[in-house]
Formats: structure tokens, sequence, C-alpha cells
């Protein structure tokens, strides 16, 4: 059992997720302040967690950085692609959509079924890889 002056207050606790977001964050070599150490707890928690869930070849694609935000935009970067490749997908999906018609002799079930493939494939606004027009 904790002493109570052993535990933080909660106004000095950072969670995971921030530092995850934090863009200033850097690892320091020397931590003088609670709010440093409390920084440097949070980015280990952080790595800790993101390093558990990857799969060997992930691991060694972001072992090499030292803070958790730099591993969480590798791996949003590695997986969903840059604003760029979001744009171009949104706009091949945008495309597919307006220039789809009806071939000849082709029956309404397989018209059906050609467009249900073209909607399943393309992501929904609130999937992190639809991006629209004004990227």
């Amino acid at each position: 059992m904790e002493d109570s002056d052993d535990r933080i207050s909660p106004e000095h606790q950072i969670s995971v997720w921030e530092i995850c977001e934090n863009e200033r964050y850097e690892v320091l070599a020397a931590r003088v302040g609670q709010e440093q150490i409390d920084q440097h707890e949070a980015n280990s928690k952080a790595c800790n967690a993101l390093f558990s869930c990857l799969s060997p070849t992930e691991f060694n694609r972001v072992s090499h950085h030292a803070t958790a935000r730099e591993i969480w935009k590798t791996l949003e970067k590695y997986h969903e692609g840059t604003s760029h490749v979001k744009t171009r997908l949104f706009e091949t999906y945008r495309r597919e959509h307006e220039n789809f018609v009806r071939l000849p002799s082709e029956s309404v079930d397989s018209m059906f079924s050609r467009f249900q493939v073209i909607v399943t494939e393309q992501p929904t606004p609130t999937t992190s890889k639809w991006v629209g027009p004004n990227v």
C-alpha cells in the first residue's frame, strides 16, 4: 500500500495519449522537475504499449525512435499514407463513382454487384483513411 505522499497529484499526471500527441516532448538526459519525470514516465509507458502490440517487422521499423510520438507518426504514415496519398485515394474513389455506368448487356444484378465493390472499398468519412478534397 502506498503512502499518500508518494502518489502523483492529478494535475501532474500525463496520459499516455497526451505524450503521443505532444510535438515538443524530448527525451532528456536529466529530469529535474516533477513534470519532466511525469512526461518521461508517460513516454515510457506509451512506448511499451506500442511496442507490445507490434509484429517483429513493425517493431524493427520503429524501434530506433526515442519518443512515443515518433513511433506513432511512423506507424500512422506507414499504414495510412501521407495526406497526398489520402487525397489521391479520395479522388480515385470519387472518379469511380462519377464514371460508374451500366455496361452494355449487363444485368441489374451484376451492375449492383460491381457498384457494391466500389462502395465497400471506399473508406467512410469516419475512418482515418478518408480525406476530403480540402486536404
